[in-house]
């Protein structure tokens, strides 16, 4: 099965677990891809299976914050239709899971 995996790549729960769960699929023979605006802090990047998608996040002075969820919404579109992703795995609600729900919006209506 071809996974994607969306996480915060930090040292917390949520990078940790994201990363020990795709590292264990691979291990199963799955294709897992993490995308996130870096690397895991635990990701190997030389397992077999195991790919990264870089999310960039452009500075933009209007905003205080740098706009990641649109960044990471445009990223999941490529990779979902570049890769074949069958199924996404997301931590946290939000930006993540807002953004699947986006996503299968904007798949559905190209169909």
């Amino acid at each position: 099965m071809k996974i994607a995996i969306v996480c915060y790549p930090t040292f917390g729960g949520s990078g940790v677990v994201a990363t020990m769960l795709g590292t264990a699929l691979a291990k199963r023979d799955h294709e897992v891809h993490f995308i996130t605006y870096h690397q895991p802090v635990r990701l190997d990047l030389l397992a077999r299976n195991i790919y990264f998608h870089e999310v960039s996040v452009e500075e933009y002075p209007l905003f205080h914050y740098q706009p990641y969820d649109l960044a990471l919404s445009s990223k999941l579109v490529n990779v979902v239709q570049e890769y074949g992703i069958e199924l996404l795995h997301v931590h946290y609600a939000i930006p993540h899971a807002t953004q699947v729900i986006w996503l299968s919006k904007c798949l559905r209506n190209k169909e």
